[in-house]
């Protein structure tokens, strides 16, 4: 069985009545990938170093989470763009029928299509002119 080496590390500071956290996921795939949060005393509370911690620490990881997700998505979105590019070089019609209810993808595959075309002519031009 392999090991996991990914990790999510918090560092926190408190002083005079605000707390940050500093939440950071690695892994050997993706690289590092920091988020911030933070906690501050309002005028009247107690000071209570715990709660500080506690609100900094969790909205850090919130800040984190939107982050891995979007990256997530993004891959997802990248990876349909390529099958529905694939299918469009290959001819095939499902291609044509394929339906894609999210508009970013239609148009991450509009563009990559449009990509790779004018890349593949370029390649031609120049195959042609030597």
């Amino acid at each position: 069985m392999s090991k996991n080496k990914d990790r999510v590390s918090i560092n926190v500071l408190a002083s005079h009545g605000a707390t940050v956290a500093e939440a950071t996921y690695a892994s050997p795939c993706t690289g590092p990938v920091s988020a911030s949060g933070e906690a501050k005393r309002e005028p009247g509370d107690e000071y209570d170093r715990e709660t500080g911690r506690l609100l900094a620490t969790a909205r850090a990881l919130e800040v984190l989470a939107r982050k891995l997700r979007r990256r997530a998505n993004g891959r997802i979105r990248n990876a349909e763009a390529i099958k529905v590019h694939r299918q469009r070089v290959a001819g095939l019609d499902s291609a044509e029928r394929m339906t894609l209810s999210d508009p970013e993808v239609r148009r991450a595959a509009a563009k990559a299509t449009r990509y790779l075309t004018s890349y593949m002519k370029g390649k031609l031009e120049k195959s042609r002119s030597s």
